[in-house]
């Protein structure tokens, strides 16, 4: 897999999945999940905002935790991201067991 970043804002990322797939030909991208800040989560227009979910639920259930971390410092990360916001984009619907990504993109929605 590639990944390489843009210098600004306005360039964004891109992702090459084939390297990846010549090392293991079972390789998939299900989804990727885009986080903001609080801050800029408050910006976005109304319309959109259902389409986010918060992580601050994931992060005082429990649910989203940092295996290997220190205690005292998975606390302090873990801090900065419950104050963060997720959208996330499903390519792949795996269960289904298509061998290639079909169909629409898939906003995940979430309970929180």
């Amino acid at each position: 897999m590639e990944l390489s970043a843009g210098g600004d804002k306005s360039s964004g990322f891109s992702i090459d999945m084939r390297r990846m797939s010549r090392i293991n030909e079972n390789v998939r991208l299900n989804e990727l999940e885009y986080i903001v800040t609080e801050e800029l989560f408050l910006t976005l227009p109304d319309t959109d905002k259902p389409m986010w979910h918060s992580h601050e639920y994931e992060v005082k259930s429990g649910v989203l935790f940092l295996p290997g971390v220190p205690g005292p410092v998975e606390r302090k990360d873990l801090e900065k991201v419950a104050k963060t916001y997720g959208k996330t984009i499903h390519f792949w619907q795996v269960d289904r067991g298509d061998e290639l990504p079909l169909g629409l993109l898939q906003v995940m929605m979430a309970l929180t």
